[in-house]
């Protein structure tokens, strides 16, 4: 993490006619709740709460000095800046370039932590690595991420992350990467993007950012490409594809335990054994071996490193659910692309295909239509039945017909699945952030292990 001198922090971003004390300051923190020992306290300014209110609290816990921008009553030194977010970007940037570590940016629609998951699994395995944790992937989580580069990492993984125009374009202007790679862009963030076109630009403010010395990667599967490499100024560029032609190309086949890559890059050919799910994760996987190939760890090797990885929590990971069932987690977020990608999953898997869905948030003015459209490919697929819970979901609940189930609360919508569920049943547990699936996923598997501790294996079955 960052170690600083505050008088080199003033240098920085401070008032050049202030001279705070020779301190040191060891990391930066923007929550005083947290271990503030020796640390800077940066004091940003939110909708709901202002850092500011904080100083006191962060001193208490042993912060070392606090980044202001209006001076408090507080013995803690103090380096005014006029707005602490820009100056905790641009003391990221800074850092970023102490450091010695290559600097990768992804971001996308779907898949873009998966992604980033599988490379930092290639990556840790040659050399330390750093890498962005959880959704640290905005204004504030990426500088955050950035200071917590050590010296000694030789490899930095950002996920960048926006839901308007222009957004992108910033952090890459912070993270300055060496290489980049744009997973895709679907029908997400509708909201502020306004249509897919808008998001397919937005993501390609990244490869917009480009200059001849980066090297960029491009998915080749995904429909934007070629206007994306068209706006790339980069010198450097590799493609890679599952359908068609590209620098490395791959294939994959499902098995018991997830799928299995089969790779190509020139004359050589690679398997990795997977444990997770989908043709989509297929090309997550060839897209983050092309990155660490560019990255430069050799080809076999990135191929044997990914070779065990077994997904991101809230990612389709397959759960033991409730009377022999299984339950499909790919709660973390939804739109209506990786709907689709969930539901093709959970209809390849042998047995009775449910979905339970919550509301898919930030899709603008075709909100209904779209959640219309979610129950007819549920339908299309072979989905046997839907339970909805939320506005939007309970009106794809009724667009499904006679097997659809709408409900207001999620404990409600628990209790009639674990009425129903059986043997041989396969639940899609699917929606956005807001609409908080996980906790029905919580609901089931906990279910099933009271069930188990009291050694109960009645059918509920009706």
């Amino acid at each position: 993490m960052i170690e600083m001198n505050l008088l080199k922090l003033n240098e920085l971003v401070g008032d050049p006619d202030h001279r705070p004390p020779e301190a040191l300051f060891r990391g930066v923190v923007i929550d005083s709740r947290k271990d503030c020992a020796d640390r800077l306290f940066i004091a940003i300014r939110g909708d709901r709460l202002d850092g500011h209110d904080y100083v006191h609290s962060a001193f208490k816990n042993g912060a070392v000095a606090a980044l202001v921008e209006k001076e408090i009553d507080c013995e803690i030194p103090q380096i005014r800046v006029t707005e602490c977010r820009l100056a905790m970007a641009q003391l990221a940037n800074h850092w970023r370039h102490a450091c010695r570590a290559r600097v990768i940016a992804l971001t996308g629609s779907n898949g873009k932590t998966t992604v980033k998951e599988m490379l930092h699994r290639i990556l840790s395995k040659q050399a330390p690595t750093h890498a962005t944790q959880g959704n640290f992937n905005n204004d504030i989580g990426l500088p955050l991420t950035l200071l917590e580069l050590s010296v000694d990492d030789r490899y930095a993984i950002v996920e960048l992350g926006a839901n308007h125009a222009g957004e992108i374009a910033s952090l890459a202007q912070i993270a300055d990467p060496d290489i980049v790679y744009v997973n895709n862009a679907a029908t997400s963030h509708l909201a502020g993007f306004g249509s897919l076109q808008g998001v397919t630009e937005a993501k390609g403010e990244l490869y917009a950012y480009c200059q001849s010395h980066h090297h960029a990667i491009f998915n080749f599967d995904e429909s934007a490409s070629q206007y994306w490499t068209s706006i790339c100024a980069a010198e450097h560029k590799i493609s890679c594809a599952l359908d068609g032609d590209a620098d490395i190309r791959g294939s994959w086949a499902a098995t018991l335990e997830g799928l299995s890559l089969i790779a190509c890059y020139h004359d050589k050919k690679h398997e990795s054994k997977l444990g997770v799910l989908g043709e989509h994760n297929a090309r997550n996987a060839l897209a983050a071996v092309t990155i660490a190939v560019v990255a430069g760890v050799e080809f076999q090797i990135a191929m044997k490193n990914l070779s065990g990885f077994s997904g991101v929590k809230g990612r389709l990971q397959m759960l033991q659910g409730p009377q022999h069932s299984r339950v499909i987690d790919d709660t973390y977020n939804a739109n209506p692309d990786s709907l689709e990608a969930g539901i093709k999953v959970l209809c390849a898997q042998k047995g009775h295909a449910w979905l339970a869905l919550g509301d898919m948030g930030e899709l603008g003015a075709d909100t209904e239509i779209l959640h219309r459209q979610a129950a007819q490919t549920a339908k299309k697929f072979g989905v046997e039945k839907l339970f909805g819970v939320g506005p939007m979901s309970c009106i794809a609940s009724r667009e499904f017909g006679d097997s659809g189930y709408c409900f207001e609360q999620i404990s409600d919508m628990a209790d009639s699945i674990l009425r129903q569920i059986h043997r041989g049943v396969v639940l899609l547990v699917k929606g956005s952030r807001s609409a908080a699936m996980e906790n029905l996923v919580g609901a089931l598997v906990n279910h099933k292990i009271a069930n188990e501790e009291k050694g109960e294996g009645i059918n509920h079955a009706v």
